[in-house]
C-alpha cells in the first residue's frame, strides 16, 4: 500500500511543526529559569536570600559579559554549558 504524495507532505509538515514546537518549548526553559522570580517576589522562610540568577549575574560581570549576552547564549546548548562551566570554575563551584 502506497501513500500518496500529499499525504507524506502532511505527514512531514505535521512532524515539522512538532519538532518546532519542542525546540521553542526548550529556549523557553532557558529563558524562565533566568526571568524567574518567586511568588509575591519573596522567598520561603529558611531559603537562601542569593538566588541563581544573582550569583550567576556576578560571575558574568567578572567575566565581562552582559546579562543580554547570556541569554542569547542561552538558546545554544553547548555554548551554554561553556558558559556555565567557565562560571562554576572560576568560583571553585562545582561544574554542571
Amino acid at each position: 500500500m502506497r501513500s500518496s504524495p500529499l499525504c507524506v507532505e502532511k505527514d512531514v509538515r505535521t512532524r515539522i511543526g512538532k519538532a518546532a514546537g519542542v525546540f521553542q518549548w526548550l529556549r523557553n526553559i532557558w529563558s524562565v529559569a533566568m526571568d524567574w522570580v518567586p511568588e509575591g517576589g519573596k522567598r520561603k522562610s529558611g531559603r537562601p536570600k542569593m538566588m541563581w540568577r544573582h550569583t550567576f549575574k556576578e560571575d558574568l560581570s567578572e567575566m565581562g559579559v552582559s546579562w543580554h549576552g547570556a541569554r542569547r547564549v542561552a538558546s545554544d546548548q553547548c555554548r551554554w554549558r561553556g558558559l556555565i562551566a567557565q562560571c562554576s570554575s572560576r568560583n571553585g563551584r562545582n561544574k554542571v
